[in-house]
């Protein structure tokens, strides 16, 4: 299985932006190409269902996710399944004394023979991908301090 992985220090607390992982009016301001998200209200539990809408070159993705495991304001786990690929993707958040680490690692299955031998690139487009998406949550989180 080929990953991913990205991480950041933002001046919130886990708390805080642990919503950002979730909700989804906060997950459209950060996440590229994310137009909608669907299915979560409040809180994810194990098993909850969402499906989200993404853009992509004047183009609409539709793609539905479970979530696999939730530690409230500390880590969010979810899979993804799709015909071309899997995707499992941890989301953690690490307390720095009101300050937050946010690492996200993303693994990828491919179920086809031409996406796994193209798995280097598209891994490292979305690694950078990621790291634009995390930059811009920080930059949110940090305009947007109480």
């Amino acid at each position: 299985m080929n990953r991913c992985r990205a991480a950041i220090e933002i001046a919130a607390s886990p708390e805080r932006v642990f919503t950002y992982l979730y909700d989804p009016e906060k997950l459209t301001r950060w996440v590229s190409g994310l137009v909608e998200m669907r299915g979560t209200e409040g809180e994810p539990r194990v098993g909850s269902q969402q499906k989200a809408v993404f853009e992509v070159r004047g183009r609409r993705h539709e793609v539905e996710s479970e979530t696999t495991r939730v530690e409230s304001g500390r880590l969010l786990e979810g899979l993804t399944r799709t015909r071309s690929f899997d995707s499992f993707g941890v989301q953690e958040l690490e307390d720095l004394d009101g300050r937050t680490r946010l690492t996200i690692t993303c693994r990828y299955a491919y179920h086809t023979l031409p996406l796994k031998m193209l798995a280097l690139p598209i891994e490292w487009y979305a690694g950078r991908r990621i790291t634009r998406d995390l930059r811009r949550l920080k930059e949110i989180l940090e305009a947007d301090a109480p």
